[in-house]
């Protein structure tokens, strides 16, 4: 399999030129964390590039969003950045090995990611490679969601609701309890 990223170039990018992705797999940025990094941006400078590729409108970000968001803490001018081409059926999953490697993502937002992805196209195997992982671990996350009944239900909410409680077990309860209410509301309507 050929790799996913091809480097183009490194180069200095104004911060104001780059742009999230709306659709990064990460989801929640710690305050206190950002403060911390903008503050270490400022005392001793960037250690890592963020990673982009060039969009219409600037750069669009593929890696990085926290070092970005704590360079505009900073106000900082312009970030080192390793500047990319990428396909977009590709770029969540690399998103997704980014954070997966970096940061716990909560098991119902890998669910949903990892559902995007086979929506996308991508079977379970070329997840599961993407990500070295067992297959069985992506299959393992895919159950805690019914890919038919939770369509219907707000994403945010699901994970609002995992965001509050540990082990698993207790967040496929919680899911189970949130899927028993849904189910009875459209009985009454």
């Amino acid at each position: 399999m050929a790799p996913a990223i091809r480097v183009r170039e490194y180069r200095m990018i104004p911060v104001r030129d780059i742009r999230p992705d709306g659709d990064q797999p990460r989801r929640d940025f710690a305050k206190d964390a950002l403060r911390r990094l903008a503050e270490s941006l400022r005392a001793i400078g960037q250690i890592e590039d963020i990673v982009v590729r060039e969009s219409d409108h600037g750069y669009q970000l593929v890696a990085g969003e926290r070092r970005w968001r704590a360079a505009q803490l900073a106000e900082l001018s312009e970030l080192a950045a390793k500047v990319v081409e990428i396909d977009d059926d590709r770029i969540h999953a690399v998103q997704l090995a980014e954070n997966i490697h970096r940061e716990n993502l909560t098991d119902v937002r890998l669910a949903f990611v990892y559902r995007d992805l086979l929506r996308r196209g991508q079977d379970e195997e070329a997840i599961a490679q993407d990500m070295n992982l067992p297959r069985r671990d992506i299959a393992e996350k895919l159950s805690i969601i019914d890919r038919n009944t939770l369509i219907d239900l707000q994403q945010n909410e699901i994970e609002h609701l995992q965001s509050r409680v540990e082990s698993l077990e207790h967040q496929v309860e919680l899911l189970k309890l949130q899927l028993g209410r849904s189910a009875e509301l459209n009985s009454k309507i």
